[in-house]
């Protein structure tokens, strides 16, 4: 179109230039012509514009817009804007075009041109939107940690469109199987498969340590030569070996052997020989003095000196000595007492000569000594007579009081036989710490049924004649069920359990018998059917779940529906169970919920924002357990998110870590009596956490499969100081075998 117009343009000077009307010879020699004459001709003439050599573009000209350029005079040399084409102000629009196609997402452009310049219109076009007739291309349903989707292909643009629908229904565990043995010097590892999804999740198994066997001698140590023993890592498959020098000892000498006699005139000489290697040692015997046989030749008498005369046995020598006075031998005295027993007298008399005696006057003094619980008590006079530097003294008895009755302090149990069903009570007398003890019938209740599922129905009729409200967990698993206590708890309902697909006749009869009107369910569908709930649904019974994506959420879920504004938290191992069955009832009481963390790394994303939404509404939080289940970074961790420092309450396994939970929150679990369960397994000491809470009484999880229970210190010292007048043992023999419990 610039072509034509510029073709029109100088079509259109060359006609202006030829239409020129000055004389010719004007410009045949404009040498000639100075510069006023070109411009006196130019203002009477007009400007003679070179058309034919434009000197710019001003304006391109098109339907709407003049043509102008800029043309020189050829006189004058002057300079102007000229309008070459005039416009018709109306553009000749063709028909609109796709320029762009629009798209499912993307808008589209439309386009028209003039047909005599080179104006174009754009128009945009809205997006087309994408088209899903066909149905979904793919459906993957739930799986333990991902919800289900339905993916749909646009019929346009071929984009695919993801639908979620469903829950993640949680991993299924299988037991703990050894992947990794551990080895006396490196860690093992022991890995559980979800049944589900074929996950697997892996925990370290500490190294075992070498299993020595007793030093045995490879080479004896002699008194020349040390000698080496060595002893074996009895482990299989481990062949570490220590050795150990045995110092070469002394010489085993035997005894000395006179070689030569001694004399009181010539040393002697002796020998003896070391028994290991011979060697041979000798010495002198130095030379005895003169061994005298004495023979009396005039006795002493206790006041006057003797004489004795002594001749050696081997040489014959003869000497004589005088002896000291013997002084008087006294015998023990002969006491008299005064009618008033105010005064004693002592006679001694001497036992060499009889003739000789001596009597002593004694001031006496009243003494007594008390009766006790065990001793008789006695009151009379002491007198005492020195003679000779030699002190007598005589006790003369005038009062016997009768020994006194214990004073006997209050019974405390200090023993439990479960398999008789009594206790042992002892008490001390506060005088004399003698013991007394008596047994008192009726002291232990055994609670428990035939299976898991029976003994939580037993724990059941036990707390309650009936509920409004009963919790069900799944049996084999404490992982969603475990932080469900307190809740159960506050609102007075029991925890029964189940399977994941059949709801057992005794615990359906329980609920019966309770009069439940409501069932909480705690976990997905993944552990309690959908199936289950619709048969509860069925006999009349409402129905809620409390569930998260995992273990975690599940707890926080429940921790928000047990209490919303929470001024106390307990923080526990999210993958064991022991901890949290200590815990327990203290929680339940509390009404303080129980939350699970890991061990290390970052706190699980819905016990983050479950910490975030009570931070500030939270005073205290409690760690249960070492670092080697909840590290100190993790403890830092969860106390960052609540703004405040969790304390920390363990011990040096699970037995002990639940004593320390007893001791710390004593003053709520003040009870007088106490529930035994094993601290092997989870489901009986799951259902009894409720029924210790409603009698404020601490469990004491023991190894109940043991022959035999030794406690530790600090579990007797806790015994001692708590003195339970009775005892509930949760589950059946076993899971607490008939055993004695004795502190």
């Amino acid at each position: 179109m610039k072509k034509k117009l510029l073709s029109f343009a100088l079509s259109v000077c060359m006609l202006l230039g030829m239409s020129a009307c000055l004389p010719e010879n004007v410009f045949t020699d404009s040498t000639s012509i100075n510069a006023d004459a070109f411009n006196l001709t130019c203002s009477l003439k007009g400007h003679d514009w070179d058309y034919d050599h434009p000197v710019d573009w001003i304006q391109y000209g098109n339907c709407t817009k003049d043509t102008i350029l800029k043309f020189k005079c050829k006189r004058c040399g002057t300079k102007e804007n000229v309008v070459v084409l005039k416009a018709e102000k109306n553009h000749d629009w063709g028909k609109w075009y796709y320029d762009e196609e629009p798209t499912c997402e993307i808008l589209g452009k439309m386009k028209r041109e003039c047909k005599n310049c080179d104006c174009f219109e754009l128009d945009l076009v809205d997006p087309k939107g994408h088209s899903y007739t066909h149905g979904p291309s793919k459906i993957v349903d739930p799986t333990c940690t991902a919800r289900g989707y339905r993916e749909f292909t646009c019929d346009n643009c071929g984009k695919v469109k993801v639908d979620y629908f469903g829950e993640p229904a949680g991993h299924k565990w299988s037991d703990w199987k050894v992947a990794n043995p551990a080895t006396c010097t490196s860690d093992g590892v022991e890995t559980q498969t979800c049944s589900e999804c074929k996950a697997v999740e892996r925990r370290t198994v500490k190294a075992t340590g070498h299993s020595l066997t007793e030093w045995k001698t490879t080479r004896g140590a002699s008194c020349k030569e040390d000698g080496e023993r060595e002893r074996h890592c009895q482990n299989a498959n481990c062949t570490y070996c220590e050795k150990e020098t045995i110092a070469k000892g002394n010489h085993n000498w035997t005894e000395w052997r006179t070689i030569k006699e001694t004399s009181c005139k010539e040393m002697g000489r002796q020998e003896r020989t070391c028994a290991g290697c011979g060697e041979k040692e000798t010495q002198n015997i130095a030379i005895i003095a003169h061994n005298y046989n004495w023979t009396t030749t005039k006795a002493a008498t206790c006041c006057s000196e003797g004489e004795k005369e002594g001749t050696c046995s081997m040489c014959g020598n003869k000497v004589t000595e005088k002896t000291a006075k013997a002084g008087h031998g006294w015998k023990d005295p002969e006491w008299t007492w005064s009618a008033d027993n105010k005064t004693a007298k002592a006679k001694f008399v001497c036992k060499y000569d009889s003739s000789h005696t001596q009597t002593l006057t004694a001031n006496t003094v009243y003494d007594s000594e008390p009766a006790t619980c065990r001793t008789k008590g006695e009151a009379g006079y002491v007198a005492q007579v020195t003679i000779d530097g030699k002190k007598y003294s005589t006790y003369k008895v005038t009062q016997t009081i009768e020994k006194l009755s214990h004073k006997f302090g209050s019974w405390k149990t200090t023993a439990f036989d479960i398999k008789n069903g009594t206790s042992t009570q002892t008490r001390c007398c506060t005088a004399c710490n003698t013991p007394e003890s008596k047994t008192v019938k009726g002291a232990v209740t055994r609670i428990a049924g035939s299976n898991r599922f029976e003994t939580a129905v037993e724990i059941s009729k036990a707390s309650f004649t009936k509920a409004d409200t009963v919790v069900l967990a799944y049996g084999f698993s404490y992982a969603d069920a475990l932080a469900g206590v307190p809740l159960a708890a506050n609102l007075k309902a029991p925890i029964l359990l189940t399977a994941k697909d059949s709801l057992p006749q005794k615990t359906l009869d329980e609920i019966k018998r309770l009069g439940a009107k409501k069932v909480i369910i705690l976990g997905g569908d993944g552990v309690i059917s959908m199936g289950i709930e619709k048969s509860l649904k069925k006999l009349g019974l409402t129905t809620s779940r409390f569930a998260g994506g995992s273990r975690f959420g599940t707890a926080t879920e429940i921790a928000k529906a047990l209490n919303s504004e929470p001024t106390e938290i307990f923080f526990v191992y999210g993958y064991g169970y022991a901890d949290a069955l200590s815990v327990s009832t203290a929680a339940a009481l509390k009404n303080a919920p129980i939350v699970y963390l890991r061990t290390n790394g970052e706190l699980d994303e819905d016990t983050a924002k479950y910490l975030a939404s009570v931070k500030g509404k939270v005073k205290k939080a409690y760690v249960i357990g070492g670092t080697g289940v909840i590290s100190d970074d993790m403890l830092k961790m969860a106390g960052k998110a609540l703004g405040i420092t969790p304390k920390r309450v363990s011990g040096s396994n699970r037995f002990e870590t639940c004593v320390e939970v007893n001791t710390e929150f004593k003053s709520i679990l003040s009870g007088d009596s106490i529930c035994a369960a094993t601290g092997m397994d989870f489901p009986d000491a799951l259902a009894g956490g409720v029924y210790a809470a409603l009698n404020k009484a601490p469990l004491f999880l023991v190894n109940g499969k043991a022959t035999k229970l030794s406690f530790s210190d600090k579990q007797k010292t806790y015994l001692n100081k708590k003195a339970p007048k009775k005892m509930s043992v949760i589950g059946g023999k076993g899971a607490v075998g008939d055993l004695v419990f004795k502190w």
